[in-house]
This record gives C-alpha cells, structure tokens and sequence, in this order.
C-alpha cells in the first residue's frame, strides 16, 4: 500500500541506530530487498534512506560517538506523526516521559524529537516537512505494525492515550499474554489500526519495555534463512500466531525487529 499522508499519532517512520550504517546495508537488501541511498543531513550525520523498488521504506545512521558512550546500543525504532512537534513533547513531558533529544529541525525535511515513556520504552515523533515518511507500508519489504512491550499496560495505555488520543482494544483470542490493539480515528485501513501492545510476563526476565518494529517478507521461513545467510541472529521462530508465522531476528549489529508474512490480498 502507498502512502502520501499520516494522521495525528499515526506510526510514520521507522529507523535504524546502528554502530556502522554502511557495513549494515548489503544486510538490509539481502533479507528485506532494501536499496540504500546517503542523504545529506547537513551536520555531518551519516544517514540512509533505505527503499523498495523504488519506495521509501525506512532510514538509519551510525550512533555518534556520544551516542555509545552513554551505552546506546543499535535498535529500530518508530516514529509517530504530529502537526505540532512542540506541544506533542510538553504533552508527553507533563504525562511523564523523558525527553532524550529535544525538538530539533532536521534541514526542510521536517522536525523531530527522541522520548522514552514511563516504563522507558523509546520512540520517536516527526513533525513533517518534505519528508512525510513512509511511501510504503503492509506489503513485502516495508513496515506493517509496531508493538509496544510492557509490564504495565493501563499505565501505558493512559500516557498514550493522554499524548496522542489512542484507543485501545483488549484482543479477543487465546494468546499467551494478554494483548491490545491500537486505534486511531483515521488509519490505513477500516478499523484504524496503529499497532500493539504486549504485557511483558515474567519469562522475559530483565528485558526492559521497547517498542518492537515489523517488517513484512513474502514468506517468514525463506526470510529467516536469509536472516541467517546474511549473518544476522534468530532469536525466536518462525512461530505461530493468529496472524501466521512470525520470527524476532537481529542484523548483524543487534538491532533486533520482527518479520511477518505481508497480506495476500
């Protein structure tokens, strides 16, 4: 599906931290098909703007130095739509999150800010210019959800609720822990959906609360060999789900994302 718009509070962007972008791309087009293109960002920043046939799909840099030093490690992660950056992260700040990297203007693509929620889970907002985000998503080789993990999801539904208007729907099926779909009133589709949220159970030890990013493949089994030729990790799958087969993989660097099957129709 293309895309050339985002409601308010829709996921519109994904990207990559990584400790070296360019050793990371041969990675990104062996398993998602991605074609890598360096974008001028006009500090010096390496970054990437990764598409798929011609769509844009994601984008990634290197950590700076700084960056490591204060123990950030390679990781995607997702960036919601606003109209007004400002006001979205005093709202966000008054709800009780951190502001790592306050608004900035990124030249005229557009405005960005860096926010971990109360339960320190780490996402991204985008106030658009040039760049609106996504051109593709739900189809093989681009984002088609994002999932919040968490052990506290009230508190986590009434901060997002309060920073971006969500609702939320208790899933109805046997999963093993207990799960909420996100909606908005104008999404991609008929009901609105903007994602998950997962309640983190005591299996996953001391695993902190993160936002998760999905990729669509054509066939999960293929893509996790893929994964594996192309020195990535498998960490879990493929497994079953309500929605087929999933897999949680890692590039070489450790950036960990998940892969499911794109929709047929």
């Amino acid at each position: 599906m293309r895309i050339d718009r985002y409601a308010e509070g829709h996921f519109c962007w994904a990207d990559l931290s990584s400790t070296d972008i360019e050793a990371t791309l041969p990675f990104y087009h062996d398993v998602l098909g991605w074609d890598g293109q360096p974008r001028d960002m006009d500090d010096g920043f390496a970054y990437y703007m990764f598409s798929r046939d011609g769509d844009l799909v994601a984008g990634g840099g290197t950590l700076t130095d700084d960056a490591r030093d204060a123990g950030v490690t390679p990781a995607w992660t997702p960036y919601a739509n606003v109209a007004d950056l400002d006001g979205a992260v005093q709202r966000a700040a008054d709800a009780g999150a951190a502001v790592i990297a306050p608004p900035a203007d990124v030249g005229d693509h557009g405005r960005m800010a860096y926010l971990a929620d109360p339960e320190g889970a780490v996402f991204g907002l985008w106030q658009p210019g040039a760049h609106r985000g996504f051109e593709r998503v739900n189809a093989p080789g681009a984002c088609i959800w994002n999932e919040l993990n968490t052990r506290d999801p009230e508190a986590a539904q009434r901060f997002y609720a309060a920073l971006f208007g969500w609702a939320f729907r208790p899933a109805t099926n046997d999963a093993p822990s207990p799960y909420w779909t996100i909606h908005i009133d104008k999404g991609h589709n008929e009901d609105g959906y903007n994602g998950g949220i997962l309640q983190m159970t005591e299996e996953w030890g001391d695993i902190p609360s993160h936002w998760m990013t999905y990729f669509a493949v054509d066939d999960v089994h293929d893509a996790v060999q893929r994964v594996r030729d192309a020195d990535g990790a498998v960490h879990h799958g493929p497994f079953d789900s309500r929605v087929g087969p999933l897999a949680v993989v890692a590039d070489p660097q450790g950036a960990v994302f998940m892969m499911m099957n794109a929709p047929r129709r």
